[in-house]
């Protein structure tokens, strides 16, 4: 299987530059539209069409890559940055003519679901998954792995021809899960680029986000 992957975001948290901040990475990117960036997200495009997680920038950012349907969504865990795009999902599908959108949450955190994005349930199918479950999508069979940042959340192992995986947010907890990320071709991590440059809310630093590619030894990240 062979499939395009293509950042739609790479900044967790909250868009560049942010609103009110004046540090220098915020200024900078005033200064220069190449580095101005939206939340965290990528699409797996190949038989289907997969995103991984579904922030506020969700509708601009399938439109700035003429991305015009969805087939699956995978949500790494339950934070603002990365689900509130779900909530457009009420209408989208209906208006597109789209089957179903199937979206792969975390089971622990499932019921938020219905307790707030309710009206759009009739237009997916959810599927409740955890560390140490599999599934198989046409373009890839994927792997659940536990990630630190917080305790529901979750990366994705990829194997769709290549072997990749994203992590999203926060770093993975002691070696429970580095046995199953050996043997990657390519490694998406989050680091927390500020002029502190210091971990908080469970995310690294670019060190440390450097200090985890090493020990999984992908050749790419």
């Amino acid at each position: 299987m062979s499939v395009e992957l293509v950042v739609l975001g790479s900044a967790a948290g909250f868009p560049l530059p942010f609103p009110f901040c004046e540090c220098t990475v915020c200024r900078a990117a005033r200064a220069d539209p190449a580095l101005r960036r939206m939340r965290s997200s990528l699409a797996v495009l190949g038989q289907q069409t997969t995103l991984i997680d579904a922030g506020p920038d969700f509708e601009a950012q399938l439109e700035r890559e003429s991305i015009r349907r969805v087939d699956n969504i995978l949500i790494t865990h339950w934070h603002y940055d990365h689900i509130a795009g779900l909530g457009a999902l009420g209408d989208m599908p209906m208006r597109a003519g789209w089957p179903p959108i199937h979206i792969y949450l975390p089971a622990s955190v499932a019921y938020h679901y219905d307790q707030e994005l309710a009206y759009t349930r009739h237009n997916v199918v959810l599927h409740p998954v955890a560390p140490g479950d599999t599934f198989i999508l046409p373009d890839a069979h994927v792997e659940v792995v536990k990630t630190a940042h917080t305790s529901d959340s979750q990366g994705f192992i990829f194997n769709s021809g290549a072997r990749w995986a994203y992590l999203g947010d926060g770093t993975l907890p002691p070696e429970a899960s580095m046995a199953r990320l050996r043997g990657l071709d390519l490694l998406f991590l989050e680091a927390t680029v500020d002029d502190l440059d210091v971990p908080h809310f469970s995310n690294q630093s670019l060190a440390q986000a450097v200090a985890l590619w090493q020990r999984i030894g992908a050749p790419r990240c």
